[in-house]
């Protein structure tokens, strides 16, 4: 998974389910130079959100809808800020 656009901050992919912190944006995943590597089987489906935290703790979520992906194999996801 990989993100573009994003402000300054701690960049976080948090969504449904205990590997992305059960929307809880202190246990969602942090991006490391821009990518995050989820190992999920094919068929399973992803519904995540970006959260941004700043350096004095605040949240901000990404805007509109969650991003939903079904799991084919091997495969990249964009989500843009």
């Amino acid at each position: 998974v990989s993100a573009s656009g994003a402000p300054e901050g701690s960049l976080r992919l948090v969504g449904a389910g205990p590997e992305l912190g059960d929307w809880d944006p202190a246990r969602g995943l942090v991006f490391e130079g821009g990518a995050l590597s989820l190992d999920y089987p094919p068929g399973a489906v992803l519904e995540a959100k970006l959260v941004l935290v700043d350096s004095a703790g605040e949240v901000t979520w990404q805007g509109g809808a969650n991003t939903a992906a079904l799991i084919l194999g091997d495969q990249s996801l964009e989500i843009p800020w």
